[in-house]
């Protein structure tokens, strides 16, 4: 059978077996025309290792988000933990999300042309639990474009304590602060 072909072939033998059944990914057209005319691109806070990341490595979309210079893209940072994301900090996050847009280190696509704004949490305590903390947020490139979440709650969302974040008010201001 097959299974013991490649494991008799060896590990290249079963690593080239392997690449041959990888997947042919290539980005949508039609999304690519929608990243090309946006005026705002959200990389959104979610299950960051078997959702996003991985979505990140579609051949051609980091490409076409650095493609747009008009852009303002935010990268919005979870706000609690996860199973994926314990012991991370919202730096790490961002880290890891330029590593995968970076094809895992094969390409050097430079942070200001994938992403030019963050926005991330205060837990605001010492204790940060059940919060993603900061991290060390002078180490992004550029810390100016840097949110800390503490100063843009806006209110309670209807359904409990969660901070909402105006995000369009946010953006407004940047884009009125950039002429």
């Amino acid at each position: 059978n097959e299974a013991s072909a490649l494991e008799a072939g060896g590990a290249e033998r079963a690593a080239q077996a392997l690449e041959a059944r990888r997947p042919r990914l290539s980005l949508n057209p039609r999304l690519a025309g929608k990243i090309a005319a946006a005026d705002v691109i959200v990389y959104a806070p979610g299950t960051q290792h078997s959702s996003l990341f991985p979505s990140y490595m579609t051949p051609g979309l980091a490409d076409a988000i650095a493609a747009n210079l008009r852009a303002i893209k935010l990268l919005v940072t979870n706000i609690q933990t996860d199973a994926e994301i314990s012991g991370s900090t919202a730096v790490d996050l961002i880290d890891r999300a330029l590593h995968y847009l970076n094809l895992q280190g094969e390409r050097a696509i430079p942070t200001p042309v994938l992403i030019t704004h963050y926005l991330m949490n205060e837990p605001g305590r010492a204790e940060a639990a059940p919060y993603v903390p900061l991290g060390p947020v002078d180490s992004i490139e550029d810390p100016r474009l840097v949110r800390i979440g503490k100063r843009l709650v806006a209110r309670p969302t209807a359904g409990g304590d969660r901070p909402q974040v105006d995000v369009a008010a946010l953006i407004e201001d940047e884009r009125n602060r950039w002429p």
